[in-house]
C-alpha cells in the first residue's frame, strides 16, 4: 500500500538544490561573493571585506578568525575547530592555505635561536608580540603550519605561550589560513 506521497531519488533531490542554489546566487548579482560557512570569509583573493587582515611588513593577508569561528561585530564568535594535521591541509577556503612554520614563527616574533635554527623552541606569545597582538590580540590557540616534520610529525605553534615545536600529526590543533 503506498501513501499519496512521490518519493524522489537522491540524484533529483540534489538537481533541485543546485538549481536553487544557483538561482539564488544569481538573484544577489555580481558584487555579491559566495562566503566559506567554516569562516564567513569570501573564498575569492580579491574580495574587499574585513575579514581578513594584512600582515604589516608583508604581502600576507590571514583571515581573522581560526577555521570555525566566524568575524562579526569586530569579534570572532563561535569555537575554533580542532583537526588533525591532515585534514587542515585541505581545510582553508580557496586562495587561502596553511602558513608555514617559518610564517607562524614571524608572526609571533621574538623567537630564540633554536627557533631560527628550525629547532624546537620559543617565541614571543601572541599577547606579548606586536605584530600576532595587534593582529588577533590575546589569541590562545595551538595552530597547525604546513611544514611536515618526519612522517608522522607537523610543525606547529602556541600562541598562548609561543612554543613552535613538532607535533603528532595525529592529534587536533586549530587553523589559521593566509594568503
Amino acid at each position: 500500500m503506498t501513501s499519496g506521497r512521490s518519493r524522489s531519488s537522491p540524484f533529483a533531490t540534489t538537481l533541485a538544490l543546485a538549481v536553487l542554489c544557483c538561482s539564488a546566487l544569481a538573484a544577489c548579482g555580481p558584487a555579491a561573493a559566495p562566503t566559506s560557512a567554516a569562516t564567513g570569509a569570501s573564498p575569492s583573493s580579491g574580495w574587499g571585506t574585513d575579514a581578513e587582515i594584512r600582515q604589516p611588513g608583508t604581502d600576507l593577508f590571514w583571515l581573522r578568525c581560526p577555521l570555525g569561528q566566524t568575524w562579526r561585530g569586530g569579534a570572532c564568535a563561535g569555537n575554533p575547530r580542532a583537526m588533525i594535521w591532515r585534514e587542515a591541509g585541505g581545510a582553508c577556503p580557496p586562495g587561502y592555505r596553511l602558513p608555514t612554520r617559518q610564517e607562524l614563527a614571524d608572526l609571533l616574533g621574538g623567537c630564540d635561536a633554536d627557533v631560527d635554527d628550525e629547532k624546537a623552541g620559543w617565541c614571543a606569545s601572541c599577547r606579548d608580540s606586536d605584530t600576532c597582538g595587534e593582529l588577533f590580540g590575546a589569541d590562545d590557540g595551538w595552530y597547525w603550519s604546513s611544514s611536515r616534520k618526519l612522517l608522522a610529525n607537523a610543525w606547529s605553534a602556541a600562541f598562548h605561550n609561543g612554543r613552535v615545536r613538532w607535533n603528532d600529526a595525529s592529534l587536533g590543533a586549530a587553523v589559521r589560513c593566509v594568503r
